[in-house]
């Protein structure tokens, strides 16, 4: 396997921290006040019982500058507030800030027999923060809840989080099964997952997919069938081009098929 040099490999990563796309690039830009009351003096709304709802949400909202570590106490109170609303913010928090310490209240409000679609949708994301297989079997559920939504977001969490090699398995079984979803936005996020996990065990199903009703998904179909690289898939891709489609849905089709081995794809790509 082709090693970075560790000065190259060391650049990157500070590169990458650097671009503001990561938890750690945000909490550099984060506050340590010289006061720490400072904070306490923000959240305090949180901590009142005469405070109204709008009060406890502007103190959440006020903590946002700060350092994780002063503020996460006072999210964890906030994931326990009677307002829906805040506790949703609070679960966003905690995502943002990558917040393992949320993870147990996520569950809670996962579980919650009366939990909002909102919460819910949030504590997915905070779950897999912590992918034991508990809560990978947690989150493999919601791809069979009634909400469309948790469905579509749980294919999606499904796709980006690193697992172990038993999780993957069962988790790459499930999505493919989920193939067959009747919604199409649940169907797009089902195999733009298992593009990503490279799942070649969704190579036939995905190249049925080519013939979806919906052109959103065929185009979605193609694109994983392209980042999977199975050439299993070419007869169906070349089928898809002979039937011919929407013009977005052509151009994904030609770019998998060009990551296809074989003298006919050299012959349709001239």
């Amino acid at each position: 396997m082709r090693r970075v040099a560790p000065l190259a490999g060391l650049a990157l990563g500070l590169a990458l921290l650097l671009s503001g796309s990561s938890p750690a690039a945000a909490e550099l830009e984060r506050r340590w006040p010289l006061w720490p009351t400072e904070v306490e003096r923000a959240a305090a709304a949180l901590s009142d019982a005469a405070a109204t709802e709008s009060q406890r949400q502007a103190a959440l909202d006020a903590l946002e500058p700060y350092a994780t570590p002063l503020v996460e106490p006072h999210l964890l109170k906030a994931l326990r507030d009677d307002s829906p609303q805040i506790r949703r913010d609070a679960l966003q928090a905690c995502d943002r800030r990558q917040l393992g310490s949320c993870v147990d209240d996520a569950r809670r409000l996962w579980l919650a027999p009366n939990s909002e679609l909102s919460n819910r949708l949030y504590a997915l994301r905070v779950l897999l923060l912590d992918p034991t297989a508990a809560h990978v079997d947690l989150v493999l559920g919601a791809l069979r809840e009634p909400a469309e939504l948790l469905r579509i977001e749980a294919a999606r969490l499904l796709g980006v989080t690193a697992l172990s090699a038993e999780d993957s398995r069962r988790v790459r079984a499930a999505l493919v099964a989920k193939l067959a979803d009747p919604a199409p936005e649940v169907r797009r996020a089902v195999a733009r997952a298992l593009g990503l996990l490279s799942a070649a065990e969704a190579t036939l199903v995905l190249a049925r997919m080519l013939e979806d009703p919906d052109p959103q998904v065929r185009r979605d179909a193609a694109e994983s069938l392209g980042m999977i690289g199975d050439p299993r898939a070419l007869p169906a891709i070349l089928r898809a081009l002979d039937r011919g489609d929407e013009a977005y849905v052509a151009r994904t089709l030609l770019d998998g098929l060009a990551l296809q081995p074989g003298e006919e794809v050299d012959r349709r790509l001239l």
